[in-house]
């Protein structure tokens, strides 16, 4: 207790000298903070998306391995992709289809305007062809719950009847409910037609199960207005009912598919079991890491950064605590002098030392901890920006000839990142600070104990 007592004394008689510690301690452990924050918070993200994207595996051609005879070459059918998807090696897929479609006797969205740009050869846009086949509408399939990010982000949701439960159901946007003056309830005949003879490929009669708000940004690209390029126009069923009505048998149906391992290990195992049950040899599956490389490449560099930079001011810091701690205690030299030749021991000595700059190094913690809980954000997406930017102007934009895969997916790096004080990090910022009070005042410590009472009182007289 009276160790307590002087030692709070001490801080208080000492004004100057401790409040230009605590300043520098305070520097130290925001900036350490800051680091370790930062730092920490890319570290969970990054195993966030490599969760997400680590063991994610696509299909690609390799055009080394094509057939001579162009007739032998065919794609995977969509309940090819279902077969494949039916593995104990995958944890789960995502299948989607997507194919341009007439709805018989529906005057959709912009079906009176002209079609787009390339119309006229392959019959897409809502006009006939020569053969008088006419397309007015894309019927898409997922065997995603969510259907796609556009529902799942609320920017598309039901706003009338339900999401498709039995086979033959399908949902239409409220704009072509309006439009069309359709409801739910409401039966549709839907036909897929060769676009070379107009023969019918296949042709159901589906029911209207539910409507769908649309809030989707529309796509400024397009350069002419069609039925096709009408998002409004868009019509959703189950995976169950496009590969029941032979929907999607077309060869200007669109099959996309990826697939999730349980072990990212297991990709030669899948690769062999996906052969055996039909995949031709021209396709092989490769994992998808570019897309986990691009999004976190920027937050690795940024953990690089923050993890050099924590190092060099904790060994920089320690550096100048220590001298300025032996500066300290060379002018203290002779009030511990005194306290020696009372007949205080040098362990109670050292302990008053050292718990004087506990107390300062807990203060500065605290004030450290939270203006760098403040700044540790803006600093780490200023940081994280230029990493972007840096990112961009290396990327080699070179376009590879082996592998072809049927759909192209963009992906743009991280570039904002949530930063939060939490456990892990708590417990190395107060590890950083507790080394440094150790280190500070150990070393003022080892010196002045060294010397005997009488030393000390006779050098100052």
């Amino acid at each position: 207790m009276y160790i307590l007592k002087n030692t709070l004394k001490n801080i208080g008689r000492n004004k100057g000298r401790n409040l230009i510690m605590g300043a520098i301690l305070f520097l130290l452990i925001f900036t350490i903070a800051i680091s370790v924050i930062i730092n920490t918070s890319a570290n969970s993200t990054i195993a966030y998306y490599k969760e997400q994207f680590g063991a994610e595996v696509v299909m690609a051609r390799n055009n080394e391995k094509m057939p001579a005879n162009l007739d032998d070459y065919h794609l995977p059918s969509l309940a090819d992709m279902r077969s494949y998807a039916d593995s104990s090696l995958l944890k789960g897929s995502q299948i989607s289809a997507k194919i341009a479609a007439s709805l018989v006797g529906i005057n959709t969205l912009d079906s009176d305007l002209n079609s787009g740009k390339g119309a006229a050869s392959d019959g897409m846009g809502g006009s006939s062809n020569d053969n008088g086949y006419r397309v007015n509408s894309f019927i898409i399939a997922s065997n995603q719950n969510e259907i796609n990010e556009e529902f799942s982000k609320g920017l598309r949701k039901i706003i009338e009847g339900t999401l498709y439960q039995n086979v033959n159901d399908i949902i239409i946007s409220q704009n072509l409910s309006k439009h069309a003056n359709l409801g739910v309830g409401d039966s549709v005949t839907i036909r897929v037609s060769s676009p070379y003879d107009g023969k019918i490929v296949s042709e159901i009669k589906a029911n209207i199960s539910g409507i769908y708000e649309d809030h989707a940004p529309v796509d400024e690209n397009v350069e002419f207005k069609s039925a096709l390029t009408n998002r409004g126009n868009e019509i959703f069923m189950s995976m169950e009912t496009a590969e029941s009505s032979k929907l999607f048998e077309s060869d200007l149906a669109v099959i996309a598919a990826t697939f999730k391992l349980k072990d990212p290990n297991d990709l030669d195992k899948l690769q062999k079991e996906f052969q055996q049950k039909g995949l031709p040899q021209y396709f092989e599956l490769i994992a998808d890491s570019s897309t986990y490389q691009k999004m976190v490449a920027p937050l690795e560099g940024l953990g690089n950064i923050t993890k050099t930079f924590t190092i060099a001011l904790f060994i920089f810091g320690s550096i100048v605590l220590i001298i300025l701690s032996n500066i300290a205690i060379r002018e203290r030299k002779y009030e511990i002098g005194v306290l020696r030749a009372i007949g205080m021991k040098k362990s109670r000595v050292s302990l008053s030392l050292i718990s004087e700059m506990f107390i300062i190094t807990a203060i500065s913690l605290t004030l450290g901890l939270f203006a760098a809980n403040l700044s540790s954000k803006p600093i780490a997406n200023t940081v994280l920006s230029s990493q972007v930017e840096e990112l961009k102007s290396n990327s080699n934009h070179e376009i590879g000839s082996k592998y072809v895969t049927g759909s192209t997916i963009v992906t743009v790096p991280i570039d904002e990142i949530d930063t939060n004080l939490n456990s892990s990090a708590l417990s190395q910022i107060i590890v950083f600070a507790s080394s440094l009070a150790i280190i500070s005042s150990a070393t003022g410590v080892m010196y002045i104990t060294k010397f005997e009472p009488m030393q000390i009182l006779s050098e100052r007289n």
